[in-house]
């Protein structure tokens, strides 16, 4: 086997990597190096197996100090004649195995095939994170892709038809498939997403024993074979995966990250299944959600949508759940005032307004500046919030500001002469603008010179009182929640 020879990246562990190197050469996988451009100190190559067409790319960035891998699946030589059916499920049955290992992959097949065939697709690691640690845990999740991509290929030799089963050096899927066999069972998915059979790659292979559709343009792919769905199942079933009803679909959060599926293309799953047979519950069907497209697991049938079904459509999600949360919170669970502790706990009401602050759509990140009686220059929070030309009337555009924040937790009305210094402070930390919540009441006094300050300077400057915390916790009910011994909500 060919070592690696690191060079100047010298920040990786040896035993780590030493360890990659024993399974790449229990696997047969080969390192090859592959050239970088420039200045660049990173180290590129290719690690490839005669035991599976799925290659990776390995680059030990110098910029990142991280390991980023891309997986590529390549079956041209294994099998002649079209595999589009090869690079199709083998990539699905991939990045099936893969999500059941705690790492969430995409996948995107070449643009470069021509008439409707495909026979190479890259896949992405994207979560829980795009790249690994360069330590054995890191190296260690290699491990497991290279492992993964063996046992994905050699799953395709279990054919169902049993004198086809074969687990020989030399035996490979066979050429031989069948269009026109494939053509009563797609009739009734092209009457289902109402389509020509020109537009569409369909066929029959006999070894495997399987039948395979896929329009790519639309990005929806289905398979029939109880061992490929088998194999899926399997894969998944020690996913510690919770489902949250949502809004629109519904949430997924595991160890491979978060993700969200429309209730539409579960639907659309589930109808395209009975057209094809299958009797199932609109919630019975086994779904895996990666980055940009959904699985759903039939009882022979598989079913693939290309849907947005990542980090971000989950995010979306939640924020729809969240809006949906408060006006449930204020129509059923009305709180008509509040009770606070005497004295109010300094350090517990910090970490209650910055509660509240992450919840302003304006404000991107809240930070509290250390100890809350550590000598700290006169802050208490570091808030990173976008401004608004309605805001502030010299800008012209949104603009995210580096805002100071204090915290006064007392019962008594706050008066100037307890908020000194702001100019001072705010320049002192480089701040852009000021905030203030008291626990109870702003003199008029204050009031005024918070307003004064913000007219001459030109910065951003807000302040809440005991009123508008209340409004917040009214609709952050679950965060009044959390402080039970210094404010609780009185109902109706």
């Amino acid at each position: 086997m060919t070592r690696v020879g690191f060079g100047a990246v010298d920040w990786i562990p040896r035993p780590a990597w030493e360890a990659l190197e024993v399974v790449a050469a229990g696997l047969c996988f080969e390192f090859s190096p592959q050239a970088s451009g420039g200045e660049d100190k990173s180290l590129h190559f290719k690690l490839g197996s005669h035991q599976t067409p799925i290659a990776f790319a390995v680059s030990l960035r110098d910029d990142t100090r991280r390991i980023h891998v891309l997986a590529s699946v390549n079956p041209k030589f294994f099998i002649s004649a079209d595999r589009t059916d090869i690079t199709s499920i083998l990539t699905l049955g991939f990045a099936t195995a893969v999500r059941g290992q705690g790492i969430s992959a995409d996948w995107f097949f070449d643009e470069s095939f021509a008439g409707g065939e495909v026979d190479l697709a890259f896949l992405t690691f994207e979560q829980p994170v795009a790249s690994f640690a360069p330590d054995r845990e890191g190296v260690g999740k290699i491990c497991d892709l290279l492992m993964l991509a063996v046992l994905t290929w050699r799953a395709f030799f279990q054919c169902e038809n049993t004198e086809h089963m074969a687990y020989g050096e030399h035996s490979v899927p066979s050429g031989n498939f069948d269009f026109v066999a494939a053509e009563e069972w797609a009739k009734p998915i092209l009457r289902a997403l109402r389509l020509s059979s020109g537009k569409v790659n369909y066929s029959r292979r006999h070894c495997p024993q399987w039948s395979h559709f896929v329009d790519l343009a639309r990005g929806t792919t289905i398979v029939k074979s109880k061992g490929f769905v088998r194999f899926c199942k399997r894969s998944i079933e020690r996913l510690a995966e919770k489902r949250v009803a949502g809004v629109s679909g519904t949430m997924f959060v595991s160890n491979a990250g978060k993700h969200f599926v429309a209730s539409r293309d579960s639907r659309l799953g589930l109808r395209l299944l009975r057209a094809l047979g299958e009797q199932h519950a609109p919630n019975s069907i086994c779904s895996v959600a990666f980055e940009q497209h959904v699985l759903f697991l039939g009882d022979e049938h598989a079913v693939s949508l290309f849907r947005g079904c990542g980090r971000i459509a989950f995010d979306l999600e939640r924020e729809r759940v969240r809006t949906r949360h408060l006006v449930e919170s204020e129509l059923l669970f009305p709180a008509s005032r509040f009770e606070w502790a005497s004295p109010i706990p300094d350090d517990k009401f910090e970490e209650l307004i910055c509660e509240l602050l992450g919840r302003e759509a304006e404000v991107v990140r809240v930070r509290k500046s250390g100890p809350t009686r550590q000598a700290d220059a006169g802050r208490d929070l570091l808030i990173d919030w976008v401004i608004s030309p309605s805001r502030q009337s010299d800008l012209s555009e949104p603009a995210t500001k580096r805002v100071i924040g204090q915290c006064k937790a007392m019962r008594d009305t706050v008066g100037k002469s307890k908020v000194r210094d702001i100019v001072d402070t705010v320049e002192g930390h480089d701040g852009q603008g000021f905030f203030l919540a008291v626990a109870s009441e702003a003199s008029s006094g204050l009031v005024e010179y918070l307003d004064r300050i913000a007219r001459s300077r030109h910065w951003f400057v807000d302040w809440w009182t005991r009123i508008e915390i209340e409004e917040r916790l009214r609709r952050h009910k679950d965060i009044a929640d959390r402080y039970p011994m210094m404010v609780s909500a009185k109902h109706p």
